[in-house]
């Protein structure tokens, strides 16, 4: 029992490990990175790098799945 909560305490410790290391390098990047559900094009996620880009606050491509076609040059 010892080492099943040793074992799964450090696993968690790993996947935060893991999480801190990805949203750091997301959180840098000058490249927008984002997702989005398929099904809905609702937005998961938005790097804060499309804020400077598109010059729009993130929360707005939040509210407004189709704004990143609205915002993305015509050519």
């Amino acid at each position: 029992m010892i080492f099943d909560v040793c074992d799964r305490k450090l696993a968690e410790a790993a996947q935060q490990e893991s999480q801190q290391r990805l949203n750091g390098i997301l959180e840098s990047s000058q490249d927008i990175i984002w997702s989005a559900a398929s099904d809905s094009l609702q937005m998961i996620y938005m790097s804060p790098s499309a804020e400077a880009v598109y010059g729009r606050p993130i929360s707005k491509f939040f509210d407004n799945p189709n704004l990143w076609s609205e915002v993305v040059y015509p050519e």
